[in-house]
């Protein structure tokens, strides 16, 4: 019963995370602890890949304080437009890519970019991310199951798929895929019918 009640728990904290609409949180709000817990540019010399924005974007702001260039992609372009601005307020080289990561031709022409530009991938950020919630409500299940699949799951693998590649030739890489507790645990009863298709996403 208390391990049922602590999970039903995490799921709503889950949830309300889940519910903010990061990209209007103030970015000097989200990533607060940065100057605090990395006081060196430790990313210097490093070239890095985002998708997506709000926790992708304060993510990304973090790495270009401490010198990372970035090229962020994002389907929606006044999300991509607000997120380069930010970033440039670093300093730093930022490539926007107006691009959908669950169609191959855009996830190439992402990677093309940054080698175009940079010459190097060092790191891959996997943020861009959706769940059903945010869906149509005209939308069937069906289309609201590949759509949360396609972008979470397919993205996320084709992303890693193409630049490992470029990574593996160089030697050298990291990729960070953004997770959730939910992949792990799924949601208390109560919060789903049993066929989101979040936590199979994650």
């Amino acid at each position: 019963m208390l391990l049922r009640t602590i999970l039903g728990l995490v799921n709503v904290i889950c949830e309300i995370f889940a519910a903010i609409p990061w990209s209007l949180v103030p970015s000097t709000f989200i990533i607060f602890i940065g100057p605090i817990s990395f006081p060196t540019r430790r990313l210097s010399g490093s070239f890095c890949i985002f998708s997506g924005s709000g926790i992708g974007r304060a993510t990304a702001l973090l790495f270009a304080q401490h010198g990372a260039k970035i090229v962020v992609s994002d389907i929606k372009k006044d999300l991509l437009d607000e997120t380069v601005e930010i970033l440039k307020t670093t300093g730093t080289d930022v490539i926007p890519v107006e691009s959908d990561i669950t169609n191959e031709d855009d996830v190439k022409n992402i990677i093309h970019s940054a080698i175009s530009e940079f010459k190097a991938i060092n790191i891959l950020v996997n943020s861009a991310g959706v769940t059903p919630r945010y869906a149509p409500d005209d939308w069937s299940f069906e289309k609201k199951w590949d759509w949360v699949i396609d972008v979470n799951l397919k993205g996320t693998v084709m992303m890693s798929k193409y630049v490992s590649e470029i990574m593996l030739s160089n030697g050298y890489g990291s990729i960070l895929n953004l997770s959730s507790i939910i992949g792990l645990v799924g949601y208390a009863e109560g919060l789903s019918d049993g066929f989101n298709p979040y936590p199979h996403s994650k």
